[in-house]
């Protein structure tokens, strides 16, 4: 009976970590950095495997660089970019295998995004930083920065050509306008972005990919198509991105097959995770000298006077022997 049930326990542990594992894509990497092949990350590692990316000291350093390949100390990049496809567990890009990865679910994958936030602005808290982040859903929002201005309007240039989807159909005109979303900024990135050697971070979510696989299938020739259309949009994306900050960027793409999307934030005092001491007040310098140069001082003029004591003469004019005498002289 226990055998059967710690068989049953296995079982069911295997089935729910099979049910919990996603891909993280790398669309493109600086040369000096990259992802080990055939290594298997959880999502709770990437807030620390993108720190170190940036050259960020970090708490779990091991477990980390066991993660990565790094040639160059000086080419780390200045601008993360990750692309989060939730409700999916395979999106099949067009890239190589070996830069692809399984991800374990094991948290929501937003507090990648909150941990690396606060990572930036701990480090850089007066500097300009780009931190952007954007959902594509009915109505795209972006927050941290007007970089980026959703598109209202399609140019017939900008069209898209479909075999299977519909633009008459929902779900695929959702889609379709996520990848028009998607181009228009590509487009923008070319223009307006620009290194300025301080880390900036892109955090785009893109969730119309789950509704076409839901509704058509994951098997359908509209799934296919979907995943087509949205692989190139990537690729355009990442080659933006890369011509931007001459090729100082890590663009990612990491799938889920959770249906939320958790929007917690990270709780950013939490100094052990981020490895990081509290900024110390103005004052501090003051009362550091003053503590030092006293205590200094007070263990100089104490060696002083026990120095002095130890070489004084025992005699009757000594105040020691007068006080410590039997026979304390008394004058009448």
């Amino acid at each position: 009976m226990r055998i059967a049930l710690l068989i049953a326990l296995v079982v069911c542990a295997f089935a729910q970590a099979k049910c919990n594992v996603g891909e993280l894509y790398t669309l493109h990497s600086p040369e000096a950095v990259r992802l080990v092949k055939d290594v298997s990350l959880r999502v709770s590692q990437l807030p620390d495997i993108f720190s170190s990316i940036f050259g960020f000291t970090i708490f779990n350093e091991k477990e980390t660089w066991d993660s990565l390949l790094v040639s160059d100390l000086f080419g780390f990049p200045e601008a993360i970019v990750n692309i989060v496809i939730p409700g999916v567990k395979n999106a099949d890009l067009s890239i190589s295998e070996e830069d692809q990865h399984y991800l374990i679910n094991d948290e929501p994958i937003d507090e990648i995004f909150y941990a690396l936030e606060a990572n930036i602005r701990k480090r850089y808290p007066t500097q300009e930083t780009t931190i952007m982040q954007i959902v594509l859903s009915d109505e795209p929002v972006v927050k941290g920065t007007d970089l980026f201005k959703p598109i209202n309007n399609i140019n017939d240039e900008s069209k898209i050509v479909t075999e299977h989807l519909n633009l008459l159909i929902e779900q695929d005109s959702k889609f379709l306008a996520e990848i028009y979303q998607l181009n228009a900024l590509a487009k923008t990135i070319k223009t307006k972005v620009f290194a300025n050697g301080v880390p900036d971070l892109y955090w785009i979510t893109a969730p119309n990919l789950q509704n076409i696989i839901n509704f058509y299938g994951s098997n359908s020739y509209e799934a296919g198509e979907a995943k087509k259309i949205l692989s190139d949009a990537l690729n355009r994306l990442s080659q933006s991105f890369s011509e931007a900050y001459k090729n100082k960027v890590l663009v990612t793409a990491t799938t889920t097959n959770s249906n939320k999307i958790n929007r917690s934030k990270r709780q950013a005092n939490n100094e052990k995770l981020l490895n990081i001491a509290s900024t110390p007040s103005s004052d501090y310098p003051v009362i550091f000298n003053l503590l030092l140069w006293f205590t200094v001082i007070f263990v100089f003029s104490l060696l002083a006077i026990s120095l002095s004591i130890a070489d004084m003469d025992p005699g009757r004019d000594s105040i020691i022997y007068r006080m410590t005498s039997n026979r304390m002289k008394k004058e009448n």
